[in-house]
């Protein structure tokens, strides 16, 4: 998982956002990702739903974020994605009373993320940033070919290393999730280097469906893929939470 300040092209990287945790980069602690055994998730429809805000139409960069330093555009590591930001302050998520922003959205190829050793093509972060203190808030959403989504219109024409972000105008967010907000919500940590701690993941149960040449596309840039392998459980609870949408008045 990238997440947002400063990194070439404007965007941000996520190694800077949120407030002061502490990194763990042997896997002793509560690390991401992991692999979701669904049979060990705990049902809790009791607890606040996950509330997602998105509008219908934003206008959003999109760029390749390097991390070979000033001077390189060659190399290809895991810690290098494509990412979208830029959004309205309007795109947003709320659980129990709280508000977390919409910072950007990047991708992974393989699938950073396993349910039940089953690893995915690809794998969507929606990084949010909580408005009261900048606590880290990531929704991963599993990516499948067999349809069509906004990601393909988003990963339609791909940025190479060091190029200028493209600008799109007009971009549906909203339908970028899958139909159920369902998810498995656990405590974790930036899947890139420093690897802090202290992210609440909300990883959707239900896959999005996209189109096999977005995937194919994607993973030409990025052949050796652009993920971390999952992390050790290390006895951390999994609960399994309902989401809905929020009601809109922007068409």
């Amino acid at each position: 998982m990238l997440g947002a300040a400063g990194a070439g092209a404007g965007l941000a990287t996520c190694s800077l956002l949120g407030p002061v945790a502490w990194a763990d980069p042997d896997g002793s602690g509560r690390q991401s990702p992991i692999d979701i055994r669904t049979d060990r998730a705990v049902r809790s429809p009791a607890a606040p739903p996950l509330v997602v805000d998105y509008p219908r139409s934003v206008a959003l960069d999109l760029a390749y974020v390097n991390k070979d330093g000033e001077d390189g555009c060659g190399e290809r590591t895991e810690d290098e994605t494509v990412q979208a930001g830029g959004f309205s302050e309007r795109a947003v998520v709320r659980r129990g009373g709280e508000t977390w922003r919409l910072v950007q959205t990047h991708f992974h190829i393989s699938s950073e993320h396993r349910v039940d050793g089953r690893a995915f093509p690809m794998e969507q972060h929606f990084v949010h940033e909580r408005t009261t203190d900048g606590a880290l808030l990531v929704i991963g959403v599993f990516l499948l070919p067999g349809g069509h989504g906004p990601q393909d219109r988003l990963l339609r024409r791909l940025p190479e290393e060091c190029d200028e972000p493209l600008r799109l105008r007009g971009f549906d967010l909203s339908r970028m999730l899958p139909g159920s907000l369902a998810s498995w919500t656990y405590r974790g940590s930036l899947t890139t280097p420093p690897h802090t701690q202290g992210v609440t993941w909300h990883v959707m149960r239900e896959p999005r469906r996209v189109e096999q040449a977005t995937i194919d596309r994607f993973r030409r840039l990025f052949v050796e893929g652009d993920s971390r392998a999952p992390q050790p459980r290390n006895g951390r609870s999994i609960r399994l939470v309902r989401g809905r949408r929020a009601a809109r008045d922007d068409g």
